[in-house]
């Protein structure tokens, strides 16, 4: 088995140690479960802590959704991962203890209870405020105990309640409670060392009761959640999951979205492959909406298209590309059904539902690129060179044998080395006319480097 846990000030780390054998890691930030579902690394993911609010954006919901999706069991305890866990419950996050049912009962809501700000030294963590369900347990705890009455205990969590989580202290509680005239100052020293002698850590007790649970029991069977996957298709959570996954390059780690940024950028190429990507996307995106779908056997194509391209027939050099482009084998997997997708765009634009042919995008093209007035001037040079000299060379020109003969010859010296489907099946794909006008204009071009080599 497995396990991460997210652990902070709830638990020494050397209690929790001996109670799981776990990778343990700090308290949780926004993303860091994200990555853990990236590495496929583990089986169950714990979390107790997460980082305080104003370190930076606490672990989102749907990085919780996706680790569940994944088929990892999460469970949550204690600090954050009580408040999780009970909204997240029905999707099949697993909550434990007391906390965790004081906010799924809605007894408490708002991250704000299970918060305390903490200073990591001496490799510990040591909290500079009092959680406020840490506050509530030893004050109800001494009013069972008849240490304090009940308006002394409704006294003392209004109190609490009322601080900022940052400036929730013992001291702090009490200096309100005796400011507001219903608690003597004598009175306030005495339950100051009440409350001390008698702190009851919720948290910590909950950690530890987690911990034990998944040393002698282990994961568990895991719940069943609801079949809608909806929570995926929100365009934050992609781009959290696009823009936001570390990579390393050499010994530099760099998000996703600052490589894209700098290939955009600073690559003398990079404006044109800024839009040719957002071309594909969107091209994805009208499949999607098309509802075209590709077969396990069109990927399994074009994945060995691929790679016969790229000269990657040998394994380990497709291992090297892999890492090279930071990809593994669901990544390339991923990428070769998107590319299967767009064929299928492709084929369905022009065979199935004949929108016509790309000559005008092709042109269009060329015109944005700066490389239409060439292509035109080109063009016409070839041509109108072939019909100067085709009526005078007719004899020669039969040299080259049947159109056939020529179109055959010409396919498997030219085109062929850079293509990775059959000619007609590219055409087919590509909107032109299966082939024909092409054949036409290839014919007419080896006659023309005919008339050249006579020249």
């Amino acid at each position: 088995m497995t396990v991460a846990v997210f652990l902070g000030p709830s638990l020494p780390l050397e209690k929790a140690r001996e109670l799981l054998d776990a990778r343990y890691l700090p308290p949780a930030r926004h993303g860091d479960v994200l990555r853990l579902v990236r590495e496929g690394a583990v089986e169950a993911i714990v979390l107790i802590d997460g980082a305080e609010f104003g370190t930076g954006p606490l672990v989102w919901h749907k990085e919780i959704l996706a680790a569940l999706d994944r088929g990892i069991a999460v469970f949550g305890a204690a600090g954050s991962g009580a408040v999780r866990a009970a909204e997240l419950a029905r999707w099949g996050m697993r909550g434990f203890g007391e906390v965790y049912r004081l906010y799924s009962e809605e007894v408490l809501d708002g991250d704000d209870a299970v918060a305390s700000p903490s200073l990591f030294q001496n490799g510990r963590w040591r909290r500079l405020a009092e959680p406020f369900v840490n506050v509530r347990a030893t004050v109800e705890k001494a009013r069972r105990e008849g240490l304090l009455d009940e308006n002394e205990e409704e006294l003392l969590l209004a109190s609490a309640g009322a601080l900022f989580y940052r400036d929730r202290t013992v001291e702090a509680i009490l200096d309100r409670a005796v400011a507001s005239g219903a608690m003597a100052g004598e009175r306030a020293r005495t339950v100051e060392g009440l409350l001390r002698d008698g702190y009851v850590d919720v948290q910590a007790r909950d950690a530890e009761a987690l911990l034990g649970h998944l040393a002698r029991q282990g994961l568990g069977e895991r719940p069943e959640g609801p079949p809608s996957t909806e929570w995926k298709e929100s365009h934050v959570f992609r781009r959290l999951v696009e823009e936001e996954r570390q990579e390393s390059v050499g010994s530099v780690t760099l998000r996703t979205g600052e490589i894209a940024a700098w290939g955009a950028l600073a690559r003398p190429e990079g404006f044109e492959a800024a839009r040719r990507g957002l071309n594909r996307f969107l091209g994805l995106e009208l499949a999607r909406q098309r509802d075209l779908r590709v077969t396990d056997d069109e990927i399994d194509l074009e994945a060995t298209r691929f790679r016969r391209r790229k000269g990657l027939a040998d394994e380990a050099a497709f291992r090297r590309w892999l890492g090279a482009n930071h990809l593994d084998d669901e990544g390339y997997r991923r990428l070769m059904e998107d590319e299967a997708t767009l064929s299928r765009l492709r084929h369905w634009l022009f065979v199935t539902e004949r929108f016509g042919t790309p000559v005008r995008a092709l042109l269009d093209e060329m015109r944005l690129e700066g490389t239409y007035e060439a292509t035109a001037a080109e063009a016409a040079r070839a041509y109108d060179l072939f019909r100067t000299l085709c009526g005078d060379l007719r004899e020669e020109a039969a040299d080259l044998g049947s159109r056939e003969d020529f179109f055959a010859a010409y396919v498997q010296a030219h085109l062929l080395p850079r293509m990775d489907r059959s000619f007609l099946a590219w055409c087919e794909e590509m909107g032109i006319d299966r082939g024909r006008a092409l054949l036409h204009a290839l014919v007419r071009e080896g006659l023309r480097r005919f008339c050249d080599g006579l020249g």
